[in-house]
């Protein structure tokens, strides 16, 4: 299945207004692949300029965000790390940040010096991660498409929130897919609206996925039939 067919999947399936956002870690950008010229504030603003066209971006254009730079697996400078350490003094002085969560705070593991970013059905390369931009509906039937739902005895249920950025981390780690709630910051800086939610996929689950996707969606659709018509005996005759 190509990267085109699998992204025209989940976008006919969820009915997406956003694209999926495919991501790379790459030693070398790919041949033809232009650098981000545009600023930016945070790491997680790439994710909305992915949805439009593809690019890499460095870990000096992701240099005005420490946390940003940490979660995606960069070192930080003297001068980063200064900052780093004033906005978690920031956040622990408005209790919403304890100081001692640094260290627990995952980051990419796979060596690189460039992130790739860019609409999945337009991707160059083989992606490592894509991240959709769910609400909660939509966020249901992706999550039983992946099997994350799933009772089991080593089950993966559960989500977390801040910061945004590190969903791509903890999928990364789990080698699973993982939901995170939003952090304010991402929510500031990619219009992230109030009922959506990031759900990040590493690729090697994505294809089993988009093949459970429509079995999962007419699931859904009849047993929403079924429900509404129950509801309505039982109302009518209750």
């Amino acid at each position: 299945m190509s990267l085109t067919e699998i992204a025209q999947a989940w976008k006919e399936a969820l009915k997406l207004e956003d694209a999926p956002v495919a991501i790379a870690f790459c030693s070398d950008p790919p041949e033809g692949v232009p650098q981000s010229e545009e600023p930016s504030p945070s790491a997680c603003t790439f994710w909305r300029r992915g949805q439009t066209k593809v690019f890499y971006a460095t870990a000096d254009d992701h240099s005005n965000c420490p946390i940003g730079l940490m979660t995606m697996g960069f070192s930080l400078s003297p001068d980063q790390s200064e900052k780093a350490n004033s906005l978690v003094s920031t956040m622990a002085s408005l209790h919403y940040f304890d100081p001692s969560e640094v260290a627990h705070l995952p980051s990419i593991q796979k060596p690189h010096r460039a992130v790739v970013y860019g609409p999945l059905d337009q991707f160059p390369v083989e992606p490592d991660l894509v991240l959709f931009m769910l609400d909660g509906f939509q966020s249901m039937l992706a999550a039983e498409a992946i099997g994350q739902v799933a009772w089991a005895e080593h089950g993966q249920l559960g989500m977390f929130g801040r910061p945004a950025c590190a969903a791509l981390a903890k999928a990364e780690r789990i080698n699973n897919s993982t939901v995170s709630l939003g952090c304010v910051g991402a929510r500031t800086y990619t219009d992230l609206k109030p009922e959506e939610m990031i759900l990040v996929v590493p690729f090697s689950q994505l294809q089993q996925a988009t093949e459970n996707l429509a079995t999962v969606v007419d699931a859904n659709q009849k047993l929403a039939a079924y429900h509404s018509q129950q509801r309505r005996i039982i109302t009518e005759n209750g």
